[in-house]
């Protein structure tokens, strides 16, 4: 091997493993958004009352979900384009928030009851320049509503629902505990709908909707809420981790306002413990 020879072989070598070295250092990020509505938080041992959780955990790091219910899009349970309008511009304020609209009208078994009321939607959102980062509620994947399912029923329901992945760049799969704190049964619904979403996962982020806690039963003042027990930090960080390793892009964090303790009392938020320590750590070891 003469002089000439060995230098162009090691400028090669160099040149492989430099672009090597390149791909393998592609950074994977895993965005934490969140939408929970409570009032109270823990801080240095303090409980405070907030107006907007959601606000105060940008400081850890989170990002804003702004989830838009019928009430904030339709009027007479059609689309308004007025609402709309808002919703597209509360959007264009928050540039890195996730907007997620929650269709919940007609008969998800039957897609022709509901499509055109999504199309015509996400129409109008897209005509008045939402922001780019947008998906739906539960209907691409399907939610399956816990681990008893039949497959190949929900895969042929998510094919009549395939047009919404043209209107959005997020799929958002319902990762709710309707299992309870079992993680085996809760990793089926998740490898079913991350399956469901391969097809869609070079154009789409795929970001799913997780609960930080489950329903033990429903409220006796109050019938649109519930008594919750909150994870566990174990119990939401094998979620979050299990996610990572399906190769989420993120995840949106949901729950609901009207939701108390066994106590009756309203629930905290405590980034020092459970699951609230669990979704700070990851955001922090992002």
């Amino acid at each position: 091997m003469n002089k000439y020879t060995c230098s162009t072989f090691h400028l090669n070598k160099f040149t492989a493993v430099f672009i090597l070295l390149m791909v393998s250092s592609k950074v994977y990020c895993f965005d934490v958004y969140t939408f929970v509505p409570w009032k109270y938080y823990l801080e240095k041992g303090e409980l405070h009352q907030t107006k907007n959780l959601d606000d105060y955990l940008t400081q850890y790091g989170t990002k804003k979900a702004f989830v838009i219910y019928p009430k904030g899009m339709f009027t007479q349970d059609k689309p308004d384009p007025v609402k709309i309008e808002q919703a597209a511009k509360l959007s264009r304020k928050n540039s890195d928030a996730l907007i997620s609209f929650d269709i919940e009208i007609g008969n998800k078994m039957k897609p022709e009851t509901i499509l055109p009321t999504v199309e015509k939607t996400l129409n109008l959102y897209h005509k008045n320049n939402g922001n780019n980062l947008v998906g739906v509620y539960g209907l691409l994947p399907q939610n399956t509503v816990g681990s008893n399912f039949k497959p190949s029923k929900y895969s042929k329901l998510n094919e009549k629902y395939a047009n919404i992945a043209s209107l959005t760049t997020v799929l958002s799969p319902v990762l709710y505990n309707y299992d309870g704190e079992d993680f085996e049964k809760w990793k089926i619904s998740a490898d079913f709908a991350f399956e469901e979403t391969k097809e869609y996962s070079n154009t789409h982020k795929i970001i799913p909707y997780l609960s930080p806690i489950y329903k033990v039963k429903r409220r006796t003042d109050n019938p649109k809420g519930f008594v919750i027990k909150q994870l566990s930090e174990s119990d939401m960080k094998k979620r979050l981790n299990y996610l990572k390793s399906l190769n989420a892009d993120g995840v949106l964090i949901w729950e609901s306002s009207q939701s108390i303790e066994f106590d009756k009392s309203q629930p905290i938020f405590n980034p020092y413990t459970g699951w609230g320590k669990a979704v700070i750590d990851t955001v922090k070891s992002r």
